[in-house]
């Protein structure tokens, strides 16, 4: 992971890509390059073909069943993300006010169809409706926490580890510990331990870009970029996420550890 950390530094995602399908030409039983080369589509939202990757891994290596199949979910769940924000699919609620999550689903709705004065309309909504919770983040009591992007406001994106993409409000999180990273796709796909007031509890993954993330700095969680949607006030991420932690921008990387104050 370390030496492809360096390329990344120094060369495109487009182009480690293409040296990796070179490289695995010649040698095709090499698991820990096609490990990397999997981890890397993933990271270049080329999902589809990772997920093929992954099955012919594990067909080589049957001992990276387990392994892999906790992967394959994780590209499951990013896939279902990505369907819901083209306008293909739904998300499920994790727990939380109906009302405000349907405003969240109609604002998604009117963004695909380019209807600015609904995106405009149903993020008003979003935030009216959103309810505001005092959190420890980083040991460090604040009023309210919320992700700076407009389409998510109130809301954390959580992958399943049965495959399944969420939403879950802040409000209704009592404990969000962000774990160290292990492998390289963490570093977009963050391990957390999350309980919800009332609700499940357990190991998740947290999404640490936003869906419109394009440029490979965006994709690597290196940079923010904001985009004001046409005609609306309305303003999405592009790269790392970021938290406004009380007053103060927080970008998700560098948060460890949530908790709702009592």
């Amino acid at each position: 992971m370390e030496s492809l950390n360096i390329r990344l530094q120094q060369e495109s995602i487009k182009d480690i890509l293409c040296d990796y399908i070179d490289v695995l030409k010649s040698q095709p039983k090499d698991s820990d390059l096609r490990s990397n080369f999997i981890e890397l589509l993933c990271i270049d939202g080329q999902l589809e073909r990772a997920d093929q990757q992954l099955s012919l891994l594990i067909k080589q290596y049957p001992e990276y069943l387990v392994g892999g199949n906790n992967l394959r979910q994780l590209i499951h769940a990013a896939q279902a993300r990505a369907d819901f924000f083209s306008g293909n699919a739904t998300v499920q609620l994790l727990k939380g006010e109906v009302k405000s999550f349907e405003s969240l689903v109609a604002l998604n709705v009117a963004r695909c169809r380019k209807d600015d004065s609904g995106v405009k309309e149903h993020a008003e909504k979003l935030e009216l409706e959103r309810c505001k919770s005092a959190f420890t983040v980083n040991n460090i009591s604040v009023p309210d926490c919320r992700d700076l992007d407009d389409s998510l406001a109130g809301y954390i994106e959580l992958f399943g580890t049965d495959g399944q993409y969420y939403l879950v409000p802040f409000s209704e999180v009592s404990h969000l510990q962000f774990m160290p990273i292990t492998s390289l796709v963490e570093y977009i796909w963050r391990k957390v331990s999350i309980e919800v007031i009332d609700g499940p509890s357990g190991d998740a993954f947290l999404p640490i870009t936003y869906i419109d993330s394009k440029t490979d700095a965006q994709k690597l969680a290196r940079e923010t970029d904001w985009v004001e949607l046409p005609n609306t006030p309305v303003v999405i991420g592009q790269g790392q996420k970021m938290w406004l932690v009380g007053d103060e921008a927080l970008p998700l990387a560098q948060c460890e550890l949530m908790e709702k104050m009592a």
